[in-house]
């Protein structure tokens, strides 16, 4: 079966190369670059369109869609809203950390995804010191220093925040979340988180009347990551706290290519009013559900490229 909406799968992987105790760096999401896939939908597809409405232009000026409740009628619609997706799994006694300290850890992990992917003052101003504030001291020079090297856009989205593109605002409701987080002991020893979400963020149309299907007003954001606590004493403290790990997965789906290749997170409402008389589009592989499953495998399809 296959569906007609954009999806872009981002292979995400940061690492840190530890010598004699000290950071070496890391060779990172953005410098590696999207591996991963991008189906990008502009026009419509025949007998793929919701409800039967079809590709044709709406003649009322009745909004189509509801902007209260933005998610009704998509597979978000009976997510939980905002932070109360994001839930902390039961924890106990993980080697030397007592079932306080496992606790601590992961509350500070939800607390990062929250500022992240959730607090407007990150995703729509751009203020992603709060994400930096939450992780270890030294977090943010490292992460400024890479940037600069691979001269990476201040502005820009990052595998470990989400920024929304400019002039797209989004709708006074809380993003939809889905998923899981973990924790664990890795290999070393070290209190380990898994994280594993899709989030779903609604977004305010130009002209809502000729919105057709609320799927336009949504962009889809899905990351899965792993974070680690550092508290080797034999390195310097300001390199202990929250590290972001090994595993940086993920895609964007129903989301404007131009916004997403720029690492930012835009609905397709403009480009599907654009182009709904164009000719023969790129489906996806997989049905709308794939992609709205945090448990689904991230393929390597790009519909982005033309």
């Amino acid at each position: 079966m296959t569906e007609d909406p954009q999806v872009r799968e981002i292979r995400r992987r940061a690492f840190w190369r530890r010598n004699g105790g000290r950071f070496l760096g890391f060779g990172l999401v953005i410098a590696i670059g999207v591996t991963g896939a991008v189906l990008y939908r502009t026009g419509h597809l025949n007998g793929l369109a919701p409800d039967g409405i079809g590709g044709s232009t709406p003649t009322s000026s009745t909004p189509k869609v509801n902007l209260t409740t933005p998610f009704l009628g998509t597979e978000a619609g009976l997510w939980a809203d905002g932070a109360a997706g994001i839930t902390l799994p039961e924890t106990g006694k993980l080697g030397k950390y007592s079932a306080e300290q496992v606790r601590a850890f992961a509350e500070q992990v939800r607390k990062v995804l929250i500022t992240a992917r959730l607090d407007r003052r990150v995703i729509v101003e751009g203020k992603t010191e709060h994400v930096f504030a939450l992780m270890a001291p030294e977090a943010q020079e490292q992460y400024d220093e890479h940037r600069e090297k691979e001269k990476l856009p201040v502005d820009g989205g990052s595998f470990l925040y989400t920024r929304i593109a400019p002039g797209y605002p989004l709708l006074e409701v809380e993003p939809k979340v889905k998923g899981e987080l973990k924790v664990f002991l890795d290999g070393r020893g070290r209190l380990t988180a898994s994280t594993n979400y899709v989030m779903a963020y609604a977004f305010k149309p130009d002209q809502p009347e000729k919105i057709t299907d609320p799927h336009e007003l949504i962009a889809i954001q899905r990351r899965e990551a792993e974070w680690f606590l550092e508290d080797n004493k034999q390195i310097r403290k300001s390199q202990h706290g929250l590290w972001w790990g090994e595993k940086f997965n993920g895609y964007d789906y129903l989301m404007s290519c131009p916004a997403s290749e720029k690492e930012l997170l835009a609905p397709t409402f403009r480009e599907n009013q654009q182009r709904r008389t164009n000719g023969p589009e790129p489906t996806a592989k997989h049905d709308r559900k794939h992609y709205f499953d945090p448990n689904s495998p991230v393929g390597d399809e790009d519909g982005c490229k033309k």
